[in-house]
């Protein structure tokens, strides 16, 4: 059986590629990465108008509540709350919109990484490209990264 096992391995052609490293490499990564985070912070900045703008309602209600009616207090607070509301609605579509924007910016970039790892196995006849971050020892003679990185214009 070990023999068996030994040669189907040998009839075939292995190589590994680091594909983390490759795709941190990428210039179109590099600038995915940037939008993503000035996406991230202009969602950051709207939250942060929004939780003053409640500051302020606060702030307000606080110095004039002595001097308001009970209809008035009753409005003012209904106010906050309805901003309260808003603020939590916003962050949890931030946090989905966020991933969204994450997944339309990164998955074309892996996309074309892997399309660039199976031309390189189509035209080397590699039975097998394994990601080696997963491998103990990995001889670097079956290391396909280099030609990975020629096939992206790296």
């Amino acid at each position: 059986m070990t023999f068996l096992t030994a040669n189907i391995f040998a009839q075939n052609k292995l190589g590994h590629v680091n594909a983390q490293e490759i795709l941190f490499q990428m210039p179109a990564y590099k600038t995915a990465v940037n939008d993503l985070q000035q996406f991230q912070t202009n969602l950051e900045n709207r939250l942060s108008g929004l939780l003053s703008e409640l500051d302020q309602l606060r702030k307000s209600y606080e110095a004039t509540a002595s001097s308001l009616t009970d209809l008035e207090k009753q409005d003012k607070e209904l106010e906050m709350q309805s901003l309260y509301q808003r603020i939590e609605t916003f962050q949890a579509d931030a946090q989905e919109l966020l991933q969204k924007e994450e997944q339309k910016l990164i998955n074309p970039i892996q996309t074309e990484l892997l399309n660039a790892i199976n031309e390189v196995a189509k035209e080397g006849n590699y039975t097998y490209i394994l990601r080696d971050e997963v491998f103990l020892f990995a001889n670097e003679s079956n290391d396909v990264g280099d030609l990975v990185r020629k096939k992206l214009g790296l």
